[in-house]
């Protein structure tokens, strides 16, 4: 079945376990013509909040995120990408409507220049992060009033080289844990510790002192693309991950084609 916006429905679900966590990731520069089938598919809500971006690349950004997320929805309820209903917390992180009926499917989503990425769990609480690594002045400053006693001392060890890097492993992963916890940045980020140090393994160390507390999450490092870090926290142990790139073919043939 084809929407009147080009939009394949009904294709063969995704299915997710409770040990699977599904990410995907995609470019937000995306063809006009993918752009406009991916508007179609927006909420009033999403179109008119479109429309207030300011810059065309904004907007197509915002158009092309949103879109991506209501097809990849869909797949997993079963659904036309325009039946999905999202809501949002007061921290702004989305979930689905009550008015569907589940309440296990969960995902996040996260968005850095020009690069999306999103997870999809059930029944664990999710939370997922990315950023364009690029020189800031104030990095030490930033550290010194985000970042755990412990992790500055971690940051400060770092040589020239890894600084950068040791920056944004702590800030991703710091953000995809309170996105998980989904408190936002209401969230004190120093009462908590990540490993930060780059090449070691990507951990929550402890939660207002408590390991027991970091120990009920589980912490992986992602690599979405060149220049890129991303983090990815889930609740519990024992997940297998699934990387997949959109658009997707078979699942996506209405996006990614001219009609």
């Amino acid at each position: 079945m084809v929407t009147a916006n080009g939009i394949h429905a009904f294709l063969p679900a995704f299915t997710l376990t409770d040990n699977d966590v599904h990410i995907w990731s995609a470019s937000l520069q995306q063809p006009a013509r993918v752009v406009q089938r991916l508007a179609g598919v927006l909420s009033e809500d999403e179109r008119i909040r479109a429309e207030r971006f300011h810059f065309e690349d904004h907007r197509s950004f915002f158009i092309v995120g949103r879109g991506i997320l209501r097809t990849l929805l869909a797949r997993y309820l079963n659904l036309e990408s325009q039946q999905v209903q999202v809501e949002y917390t007061q921290s702004g992180k989305p979930f689905l409507s009550p008015s569907h009926g589940v309440h296990n499917l969960c995902f996040n989503l996260s968005h850095s220049a020009a690069f999306v990425i999103y997870a999809f769990s059930k029944n664990r609480r999710i939370g997922i992060d990315i950023e364009y690594m690029r020189p800031i002045s104030d990095m030490e400053k930033i550290a010194a009033r985000n970042f755990s006693e412990k992790e500055n001392r971690q940051f400060k060890t770092a040589d020239r080289n890894g600084m950068m890097r040791a920056f944004y492993n702590c800030w991703t992963r710091k953000e995809a844990f309170i996105k998980a916890i989904g408190d936002g940045l209401s969230f004190p980020l120093h009462q908590f510790d990540v490993s930060l140090i780059p090449g070691e393994p990507a951990r929550i160390l402890s939660i207002f002192g408590s390991e027991q507390a970091a120990g009920q999450w589980t912490m992986h490092e992602l690599q979405p693309a060149d220049g890129y870090v991303a983090a990815l926290v889930v609740e519990g142990n024992g997940c297998s991950l699934s990387y997949r790139q959109w658009p997707q073919h078979e699942s996506l043939q209405g996006v990614d084609e001219p009609s």
